[in-house]
């Protein structure tokens, strides 16, 4: 009998202590996340936040005279392949990480260029969050196609 005394008070005292930790989280306006892991040895502890896609080049197409070049296009070949669009006069830009990225660059009346760009490791990368790297920025100059 006292052994089932003893199971009964410690269910009493398991549900008086769940129903602090819901009152504590209703109050919380950070959500069950952040009261967990402050009540856990009072560290908090990192969940990392979706990070975008880096951005690891930024193109320029341009003529021999440094004018932008309308209707450029860029074709990705190495780390993947695809077609990377070009904005209208503006930079095409190649997301990705570090590494080594193989592209050729073209534009109708020019004669297409092949670039080779290594792009170096992160520059930091912090406990919680996302890693850096720094932009490669290259500017292509496209000759007239005769």
């Amino acid at each position: 009998m006292a052994l089932y005394k003893k199971s009964l008070k410690k269910i009493a005292g398991v549900a008086s202590a769940s129903r602090r930790a819901r009152r504590m989280l209703s109050k919380c306006p950070a959500g069950p996340a952040l009261v967990a892991a402050i009540a856990c040895d009072n560290k908090v502890e990192c969940v990392p936040p979706p990070c975008p896609q880096p951005v690891a080049i930024l193109v320029s197409v341009k003529t021999a005279g440094g004018s932008p070049i309308q209707g450029a296009s860029l074709t990705l070949t190495v780390p993947a392949q695809g077609d990377t669009p070009c904005l209208s006069a503006g930079p095409c830009v190649i997301l990705g990480g570090y590494g080594t990225y193989e592209f050729d660059v073209k534009a109708p009346g020019f004669i297409p260029v092949h670039r080779s760009i290594q792009v170096s490791g992160p520059a930091t990368t912090p406990a919680c969050g996302c890693a850096e790297h720094r932009d490669v920025a290259e500017t292509v100059v496209l000759s007239p196609a005769s």
